[in-house]
């Protein structure tokens, strides 16, 4: 299963730089305008987005006629998208609540109850997506037009 996740890791690492940039920009953004706290759940749900993407990218590829060819079963080609998906939201998550910290730092505004109570909603509304994003990407093609 590390495997497969490394395969997908290098096939999104390039991808990962934009979202860093845009979550920066995003949390100075908020932090003028409102709370930089809501850049934690934003941050924990596009990243683990990206991994929800590598299922498309390989239906594209024909990866599941090649990974039929492999020691590697189904369920542990779709665990490790789970599990893409599980370090990819923390890394938004870790990431996001830094720039959240150092932004309320330096508003003289930090308060760790904020910081627990953000995180818990993030890990909340970053997780719970996933149980309906990656089975549906699996089941269906995002390509098919519905029939008119």
């Amino acid at each position: 299963m590390k495997g497969l996740m490394l395969k997908d890791f290098y096939a999104i690492k390039d991808a990962l730089l934009i979202p860093l940039i845009l979550m920066v920009v995003i949390g100075i953004v908020l932090s003028v305008v409102s709370s930089p706290w809501l850049l934690i759940v934003i941050a924990g749900t596009s990243f683990g987005m990206m991994a929800v993407m590598s299922i498309q990218s390989d239906k594209t590829a024909q990866w599941d006629k090649f990974c039929a060819t492999l020691p590697v079963s189904r369920i542990q080609s779709a665990s490790s998208k789970y599990g893409l998906y599980v370090l990819l939201s923390l890394f938004g998550i870790l990431v996001a609540t830094v720039i959240c910290i150092i932004a309320s730092m330096i508003l003289s505004s930090f308060e760790l109850s904020a910081v627990y109570v953000n995180v818990s909603f993030a890990l909340i509304l970053a997780f719970l997506p996933a149980s309906v994003n990656i089975p549906s990407s699996f089941l269906l093609d995002g390509e098919k037009v519905l029939p008119e």
